[in-house]
């Protein structure tokens, strides 16, 4: 039976409730992942996810944002439309 330690991720990447959005996307884009949690004083407070971010992006009217957004999207997504 396979183990969860077997497949899981490591080290965890993470983030501080104190960052900002477009940093966070920007560390998902380049560790490519969709999901990263959110952790202060070594308490997980939540997940944030590319789809939160998503409805976040069409709300948006911060340019910074938007792009992080698309870069993130290019990168995590680029992979679907290859080959």
């Amino acid at each position: 039976e396979t183990k969860v330690s077997e497949v899981m991720s490591s080290p965890v990447i993470h983030v501080s409730s104190d960052q900002s959005v477009a940093d966070i996307i920007d560390i998902m884009a380049n560790k490519d992942i969709r999901k990263v949690p959110v952790i202060d004083n070594g308490k997980v407070l939540g997940i944030v996810t590319g789809t939160e971010f998503l409805r976040l992006f069409v709300q948006a009217s911060d340019a910074d944002l938007q792009k992080a957004y698309q870069q993130y999207v290019k990168r995590v997504y680029s992979k679907w439309f290859t080959d």
